[in-house]
């Protein structure tokens, strides 16, 4: 494993030569975000299309490519990075892997969260959610969703800036492989529809006139389930290979 940045590993580690030695049997690797891609196409919202693409926004932000059926992994397992996709010049928004403007620092539930905070500082209207950020109390993803389905006029601002960063994002996925489903997972696209709708929106605006189909993003529907089914047709497709 290599490149694991969120664990602060910024050298190689020979997981599958451990494991495999200490449990006497075979192992396999495989990145989270690529496992969800494959259970998502195998058995939920991406089941019989041959190209997909699962991004999975939590902790941080993480992609999975599908193209004619095979798991893209690239030439040094990079591909399907999306986290790392540049959406922004503002100097405020620092990766961990080093860069600044990826998207997972501004997609991801930390990321939002400064995000907001930014956001507050310049909003002209009066809102609950912004009174909260103002008097310093700690707000978590879900306050921020649940106040913008209430038309927080704040939160509804908020959810949209986010969006804006996602549908952007996926407008570029689009643009250069256009897949038959791009699906959004992980615990912020728990929100559902609300922010489905902002991220059709934005994607609408920059996608090739062509490939317009707000049908192709969806929500993701294994939950967690999708990475454990993931890493089962990952070992059923490597045994039968």
């Amino acid at each position: 494993m290599s490149g694991a940045y969120n664990l602060h590993w910024h050298h190689t580690e020979p997981i599958n030569e451990q494991f495999a030695q200490a449990f006497a049997c075979p192992f396999f690797l495989e990145n989270d975000a690529n496992a969800a891609a494959l259970g998502e196409k195998w058995k939920g919202s991406g089941e019989d299309q041959a190209n997909v693409v699962f991004l999975t926004l939590g902790t941080g932000v993480g992609g999975g490519m599908i193209v004619n059926h095979e798991l893209v992994v690239g030439r040094h397992g990079c591909a399907g990075e999306i986290g790392h996709l540049h959406v922004t010049d503002d100097e405020e928004f620092q990766c961990t892997c080093g860069n600044q403007g990826c998207l997972e620092s501004i997609a991801s539930a930390t990321g939002l969260v400064h995000l907001m905070k930014k956001l507050a500082e310049t909003f002209k209207e009066e809102s609950s959610l912004k009174e909260k950020v103002r008097s310093h109390q700690q707000v978590s993803v879900k306050e921020i969703f649940d106040a913008a389905k209430e038309q927080d006029v704040f939160a509804v601002h908020v959810v949209t800036e986010f969006s804006y960063y996602i549908g952007l994002a996926c407008a570029h996925i689009t643009n250069t492989l256009d897949p038959d489903k791009i699906i959004l997972g992980g615990g912020i696209a728990a929100a559902g529809q609300v922010l489905l709708d902002h991220v059709r929106l934005s994607c609408e605006r920059f996608v090739f006139p062509k490939a317009r189909n707000k049908e192709r993003l969806t929500l993701a529907n294994l939950g967690n389930t999708a990475g454990v089914l993931g890493t089962a047709y990952l070992v059923l497709s490597k045994q039968k290979g």
